[in-house]
């Protein structure tokens, strides 16, 4: 009873509802409790919180919601609705610069990098031209599990980890194999992802242009969070792929296509269940099948390269340059850099130079004579070095009669 909030000392009781007490006011109130206005307060105020909690009780029409549980956290977020995005959107959301592909150009460029960045555009640029049906987003995906592969085999050779990798302890299951420069790598097989789906709802070229010079700020404005709303919700959605997804992808393994493919994290899933049973029968029913994301391998190579710094007389003091200044030189060296890899590709395929199976193997030589060199054993571990782009380096490559 609300009553019993009124101090025994007054010698006041009361037997009135909450409803009436409610309906009191801090005048009335106060004069059972000795014209205390503050505690009066505290009991209309408690009165109007029982009357309201009551009504809502006994009202069909405003039911209680339940408290929310709290989420547990996954290992791996959880995928958004699908249904949100389309395929064209994925692939336009992962864009990489425009290659420049001027000899003249990329003669005297001299980046600074390290090896992995490197290998992962190398990796990239390869797949456009041997598996050539794959999308970006497929061949971003691959190309880290190569490069998460080669890290793990550094590591482990220079004494950074030990032990055996998920694939050598059985967590490969029955994942298909693709050989990707010389690596062996699980995939999860994408069927029914076309690439070009949804892109006649994109805007053409010209009509984007439009938007940019001429539609009104508030419009760009929209545009833009909308944007940035499809890209998040898309690098979540890929994270981890549902059972469904999965159970599809096994029971198609033997079919002759070649399908868009997801390159499968299986240390990352070693990671999630360091004490399940690693059999087969685990990996392919797996509700969270972790993968390497395209999104991850995208943000990579962007903010991976920098111009090598030219010496000046008199050792002036660097300026410190504006974090949007080095972002756009950074998507500009890596369009310098995939510039220089497309054509030393193409030299290789013009004419059936080199074989599409071979690409590979003359990828992975080429990769090991430009990398950047760095000390050897644990002192070298992701040490930065320089990478020319003419033809004392990456132009270099290129065919030769």
């Amino acid at each position: 009873m609300i009553s019993s909030l009124f101090s025994e000392s007054n010698k006041v009781h009361l037997s009135a509802s909450a409803s009436s007490i409610a309906k009191s006011s801090t005048q009335v109130l106060s004069k059972a409790f000795g014209g205390d206005e503050k505690i009066a307060k505290q009991v209309l105020s408690a009165a109007k919180r029982v009357l309201k909690k009551r009504s809502l009780e006994t009202d069909p029409t405003n039911p209680s919601p339940s408290p929310a549980k709290k989420k547990q956290k996954p290992s791996f977020p959880t995928p958004e609705d699908p249904t949100t995005q389309t395929p064209a959107a994925l692939e336009t959301s992962l864009a990489l610069p425009t290659p420049i592909k001027d000899p003249a150009q990329l003669e005297n460029i001299v980046l600074e990098t390290n090896r992995a960045p490197l290998l992962l555009a190398f990796v990239v640029t390869l797949l456009k031209y041997n598996m050539p049906a794959q999308p970006l987003s497929s061949r971003l995906s691959l190309g880290q599990a190569v490069v998460s592969a080669n890290s793990r085999s550094k590591a482990v050779s220079i004494g950074l980890e030990e032990g055996k990798s998920a694939e050598e302890e059985g967590w490969g299951g029955e994942w298909p194999v693709v050989v990707v420069m010389g690596r062996e790598v699980r995939v999860l097989r994408r069927w029914g992802y076309d690439p070009d789906e949804g892109k006649e709802e994109l805007p053409k070229e010209e009509e984007r242009n439009d938007v940019e010079d001429g539609a009104p700020k508030g419009e760009n404005e929209e545009t833009q969070k909308s944007a940035t709303t499809l890209i998040g919700d898309t690098q979540s959605s890929l994270q981890t792929l549902n059972h469904e997804e999965i159970q599809q992808s096994t029971a198609a393994a033997a079919a002759p296509e070649e399908p868009p493919l997801w390159g499968i994290d299986l240390e990352a899933l070693k990671g999630k269940n360091p004490s399940s049973a690693k059999s087969s029968h685990h990996t392919t029913t797996s509700p969270n099948l972790p993968i390497h994301t395209p999104h991850s391998a995208r943000s990579y190579l962007l903010k991976s390269f920098t111009r090598a710094p030219i010496p000046t007389p008199g050792h002036e003091k660097e300026k410190k340059t504006p974090a949007s200044v080095l972002a756009a030189e950074k998507e500009e060296n890596l369009a310098l850099l995939l510039g220089a890899l497309e054509l030393v590709f193409e030299s290789w395929v013009e004419g059936g130079r080199v074989e599409r199976g071979k690409l590979g193997w003359r990828a992975w030589e080429g990769y090991c004579r430009v990398r950047p060199d760095v000390r050897g054993g644990v002192g070298g571990w992701g040490e930065r070095g320089r990478v020319g782009l003419g033809e004392k380096g990456v132009l270099g490559l290129g065919w030769r009669e």
